[in-house]
């Protein structure tokens, strides 16, 4: 269908507003819907109408389906509106307005310390040199010296991975907005005393309004 003829549909039926409802992300786009509204705000149904603006939209408004692990996608809606020249008919168009919110994964860097017991800090000080980890992982200890593990060792380290696991597991960062559960944490086995300093890294959920 020509513009032309899609303008003469749209007035015959007597269209007033059409919007598509729609969502991308993860390089692609998703699901979108279309509806088309008279003066009143009923329904007025059109395949062929439709049909048309679903290919022309693409034409006219630009959406950014590229995700890249700092930028998830976005939704929201366009409107489409004919704008008439009553004088000149050629002048006439439809014309169209996007109305979006943008989807991004913010990481948000805290420095946190663990108090540990005396023995539990000097055996990270001897033997440990970095402990990292994250959502749904034990603590993995990376060793500055080769040495065998005692029992008591065992469950020295058994008692710092529940420690450190519990207290990544309930940190929440002083700002967010919509937390996500995934959060990976390090440690380079430095101290305050007998606090672990233990570096976190958050992801925060934020939407914001598109450019365009």
């Amino acid at each position: 269908m020509e513009e032309k003829e899609a303008i003469k549909l749209w007035k015959e039926l007597g269209v007033e507003l059409a919007k598509m409802s729609f969502s991308c992300g993860g390089d692609s786009m998703n699901d979108t819907e279309w509806t088309l509204e008279d003066e009143d705000g009923n329904n007025i149904d059109s395949s062929d109408l439709i049909g048309y603006l679903d290919s022309a939209v693409y034409s006219n408004v630009s959406f950014y389906e590229a995700s890249d692990g700092h930028y998830m996608g976005e939704f929201g809606t366009v409107e489409v509106e004919l704008v008439e020249d009553t004088e000149h008919i050629d002048d006439t168009y439809f014309s169209f307005h996007k109305y979006a919110q943008s989807e991004w994964e913010e990481a948000i860097n805290s420095e946190t310390e663990l108090e540990l017991t005396e023995d539990e800090a000097n055996y990270i000080k001897e033997f440990v040199s970095n402990i990292n980890g994250g959502e749904g992982e034990l603590a993995l200890f990376n060793y500055k010296v080769d040495f065998i593990k005692t029992d008591e060792m065992e469950a020295l380290e058994g008692s710092i991975t529940k420690k450190i696991d519990d207290f990544t597991f309930e940190f929440k960062p002083e700002e967010y907005e919509d937390l996500r559960d995934f959060y990976t944490y390090e440690s380079d086995c430095e101290f305050n005393g007998n606090s672990l300093v233990i570096n976190m890294t958050n992801f925060d959920f934020v939407v914001t309004d598109s450019d365009d």
